[in-house]
C-alpha cells in the first residue's frame, strides 16, 4: 500500500484500526484484501512520462463520516509527476466534521501541504517548473471557500486550515480546479467503489499488469 499499491489504501487504512482487537468480521475482510492481492499480484504502478502532462498534479477528496463507530471522515489525495503517480495518502481525520464541506477542506489542506513539500524537493533538485501546481477537487463548496477572501463564520473551528488554503491560493502556490466525482481518482482512497469505477481510477493512476 505504501510503495506500490494505492488501490488498497482505503481498505488497509480502515481495517488497520482494528488490528489490536479484531472481530471475526474484521478477520474475514482482511482475508478478502489478501485474496485480492493474490489475484492481482502481477499488477503494479507503471511509470511513463507524458509530455503533455503538468509537472505536478494533485487530486484531493474526502468522504464524510465514513467510520460508523465514531463518524470520523477520511482524507485522500494523489499526486502525479508528468502523468505518473508518485505520492498518495488515505487517512482518517482526527476531528468529526459537521458538514460534507469540512472534511473536503481538511483533505485539501493536507493535499496542499504535500504539494509544497514536493515543489520544495523539485526546487532543490533545480527541476521545478514555474507554472502553478494544479489540484483537482470535486467539492465546489470547498473550492468557493478556498477562493473567497471573506471569512467563513460557519467553519470557524476549521479556520486555521482554511486560512492556510486561502493564502496558498492567493500567493498562487497552487491552483484549485473542479473535477467531477466520477473522474476523481482520489475517490478510491476514501471509500469502497463498484468494480467499474474502481478499475477506471486504477487505470488513471497507472496501475496495470
Amino acid at each position: 500500500m505504501v510503495t506500490t499499491r494505492p488501490d488498497i489504501s482505503a481498505a488497509v487504512s480502515y481495517f488497520s484500526q482494528f488490528q489490536c482487537n479484531p472481530s471475526q468480521e474484521h478477520w474475514s475482510h482482511a482475508k478478502r484484501i489478501l485474496r485480492f492481492l493474490r489475484g492481482t499480484a502481477q499488477y503494479g504502478l507503471v511509470y511513463k512520462r507524458e509530455e503533455s502532462a503538468k509537472q505536478i498534479t494533485g487530486f484531493a477528496d474526502a468522504n464524510w463520516a465514513t467510520y460508523p463507530n465514531d463518524r470520523h471522515s477520511v482524507s485522500g489525495y494523489v499526486f502525479q509527476t508528468y502523468g505518473a503517480t508518485t505520492s498518495w495518502s488515505s487517512r482518517k481525520q482526527r476531528t468529526i466534521a459537521l458538514s460534507s464541506t469540512e472534511p473536503e477542506c481538511s483533505a485539501l489542506a493536507d493535499c496542499i501541504c504535500e504539494s509544497l513539500w514536493i515543489s520544495k524537493l523539485f526546487k532543490e533538485l533545480d527541476i521545478l517548473d514555474k507554472e502553478n501546481i494544479v489540484i483537482f477537487e470535486d467539492n465546489q463548496s470547498a473550492i468557493a471557500i478556498a477562493e473567497s477572501e471573506a471569512p467563513s463564520k460557519k467553519l470557524k473551528h476549521t479556520d486555521v486550515k482554511l486560512q492556510f488554503i486561502k493564502k496558498c491560493v492567493l500567493k498562487r502556490k497552487v491552483e484549485i480546479k473542479y473535477l467531477p466525482s466520477s473522474e476523481q481518482p482520489a475517490d478510491m482512497l476514501t471509500k469502497g467503489l463498484v468494480p467499474a469505477t474502481f478499475n477506471k481510477h486504477c487505470s488513471t493512476l497507472g496501475i496495470q499488469m
